[in-house]
């Protein structure tokens, strides 16, 4: 039982790790004018 809700925890966070992430991301690209969207991908991604 105590691993299952660790687990669910975890991926909650990873999820609004991931979701943050990509606000931020798109964000930058937002401000930046969308002219380097692939480097921010891979820079994102990597």
């Amino acid at each position: 039982m105590r691993r299952e809700v660790v687990s669910a925890q975890a991926s909650r966070s990873a999820s609004s790790r991931i979701a943050t992430l990509l606000i931020v991301v798109v964000v930058v690209l937002v401000v930046r004018g969308g002219e380097t969207i692939p480097a921010d991908l891979a820079f994102g991604a990597g």
